[in-house]
């Protein structure tokens, strides 16, 4: 009985602490908030001003140091997860502020904040419409101020940084100039002056946003030559440490990067000639490029191609489908083109009560030359679609949120990103799809091993870009010859990877990860192993680093 209420007691301590930390958070990035669902910050979009994030940061070394402070010793296996979860947390987040300082280096940081947190009102149904159009027009009449503190703080970033933010700007435009006054026009009479009122926010905002980026191509993208790298240190000690919780070194990573990377690609060599020994896998994979839907087709591909994963998924019993959650396939908005060239997922707030995610797939640009059309299409492959809708769909990424969302409690739910988990889950699927016999052609398993090798590509060219010497430019290059990507596709592909160091090699190592436990499970359990039940029991963890899940399906009181 004693034993019971020193857990209960600790418990309460470690969920108050987080209450007060994710409050602070939310009162500074209010959007946070609304993608998580959770909706008391809705009509808030936050201040990103020096002073504002700095003292906020002063807040949260506080609530540090009560956390380092609590007694261990009446935490459960769960309280002891979620304690180690929220520390590295909270100095993750401590690093970026203090030291990092995006205010002062990425015009996209204000940009991101400004477009997102109005499209993240406009994109879920989770309150009616003139609600949720109250909100935005609230938030949206607060950009313009947003954009002012932009103007005075950043200094200096680095040129792919302000490119970034340029596109974003032209692309979330449209939210301002076009959705927003669509979607007021649809209120009915009643509401008229909620119409009117979103009507000039967003006259406001779109002359804002149009000003700003007149700033950044005209003002700011000829004196920025800011530095993207991370530096070793800090990529040491919050991408590996804390938010990877990996005990390894840039130099072991980038050296494990390089073996995967000759592995995966003596694969498909093999896998090339089991096909036709007379051709090279590259000379087979431009062949099987040009065998793709038509651009008008494109979402719709993957949307047929998303329903068979499901069904097959049911059928093989890989993993129980949680009841209730649906899947949308969709164009990729706009104002995100820039960053995913081919596709992404959406996933539903872990607090909305409908659980329906977005799968969105980027079209070819209107614009676009036949030649670039044709460039953009065959990376949509019908031999690659299989793959791709399985890492974005069933049983990939959606899936394993919707199981997130569906089990994990406050602390999990909102400290518990981990991108070795998710991507490496989403790259774990595409192999799963070859040991359960779904590719139904031999090419597929061959698109599948090319993106396996893109994905290793992505540790070498992650650490090297952040730890060491590698150009934008060369990574595009390394990318074009080695993994036969696109110019264009690549391109897109690197601009990312310098703003989200230690996201690219998320893939490949957390599918190494999550490929030794299964192995560690099955010999622990012998005959008695069950793939399903493996599966169910890793997603119910929540997406939490997979060393974290790994104590947790390991420890003999669990």
């Amino acid at each position: 009985m004693q034993a019971a209420i020193l857990d209960n007691q600790a418990a309460v301590t470690l969920n108050h602490i987080a209450e007060r930390y994710f409050k602070l958070l939310y009162q500074q990035t209010p959007g946070q908030a609304t993608m998580l669902g959770i909706h008391d910050y809705d009509d808030q979009l936050g201040s990103l001003d020096e002073r504002d994030l700095l003292s906020t940061a002063g807040q949260v070394r506080q609530l540090h140091g009560e956390l380092c402070s609590l007694d261990q010793q009446g935490f459960g296996l769960r309280e002891r997860t979620n304690y180690k979860l929220l520390r590295a947390h909270m100095e993750s987040n401590l690093i970026v502020v203090e030291e990092e300082q995006p205010w002062r280096n990425s015009p996209q940081f204000y940009v991101e904040v400004a477009v997102f947190s109005v499209f993240m009102l406009l994109i879920r149904e989770f309150a009616p419409l003139e609600v949720r159009l109250k909100h935005a027009a609230s938030r949206t009449r607060q950009i313009p101020a947003l954009l002012a503190s932009a103007r005075k703080q950043v200094q200096d970033p680095p040129q792919v940084y302000t490119e970034i933010a340029i596109e974003t700007a032209h692309g979330g435009l449209a939210i301002f100039s076009q959705l927003l006054p669509r979607l007021a026009a649809q209120l009915n009479p009643a509401h008229a002056a909620l119409r009117d009122e979103v009507v000039a926010a967003s006259n406001e905002a779109a002359a804002a946003i149009q000003d700003f980026a007149a700033w950044l191509e005209n003002d700011l993208l000829p004196r920025s030559n800011g530095s993207f790298r991370l530096g070793h240190d800090r990529f040491v000690r919050r991408v590996l440490q804390r938010d990877h919780m990996i005990d390894a070194t840039p130099e072991q990573v980038l050296a494990r990067g390089h073996a995967m990377f000759d592995e995966t690609l003596h694969q498909l060599e093999e896998a090339a000639a089991a096909i036709d020994p007379h051709k090279t896998w590259a000379e087979l994979i431009a062949e099987g490029s040009q065998q793709h839907p038509a651009a008008t087709d494109l979402v719709q591909a993957y949307a047929d191609e998303t329903l068979k994963l499901r069904q097959f998924v049911i059928e093989q019993q890989l993993v129980t489908i949680p009841a209730g959650e649906t899947l949308n396939v969709a164009e990729t908005p706009a104002f995100q083109r820039s960053i995913i060239p081919f596709a992404a997922y959406m996933m539903p707030g872990p607090y909305d009560t409908k659980q329906e995610g977005d799968f969105w797939v980027t079209p070819v640009a209107a614009n676009a030359t036949p030649e670039a059309a044709m460039r953009q299409l065959s990376d949509h492959s019908w031999y690659n679609i299989p793959a791709i809708a399985a890492h974005e769909g069933y049983p990939g990424h959606h899936l394993q949120l919707i199981y997130a969302n569906k089990y994990s409690d406050d602390i999990r739910n909102q400290a518990g990103i981990s991108s070795l988990f998710v991507e490496g889950w989403g790259l774990y699927t595409e192999q799963l799809m070859h040991e359960t016999g779904y590719y139904s052609d031999p090419h597929m398993r061959l698109f599948q091993l090319k993106g396996q090798l893109w994905r290793a590509a992505r540790v070498i060219i992650d650490i090297s870009l952040h730890c060491g010497e590698m150009s934008v430019e060369e990574a595009v290059t390394f990318l074009h010859q080695n993994v036969k990507m696109s110019e264009q596709g690549a391109r897109g592909e690197v601009r990312r990877y310098t703003t989200s160091p230690g996201q690219p090699m998320s893939y490949l190592f957390g599918k190494a990860m999550i490929l030794d436990l299964r192995e560690e499970v099955r010999q622990r359990e012998g005959a008695a192993f069950s793939l399903q039940a493996f599966h169910d029991r890793l997603l119910s963890s929540g997406s939490i680093q997979v060393a974290l899940i790994r104590e947790e399906m390991m420890s003999s009181s669990n």
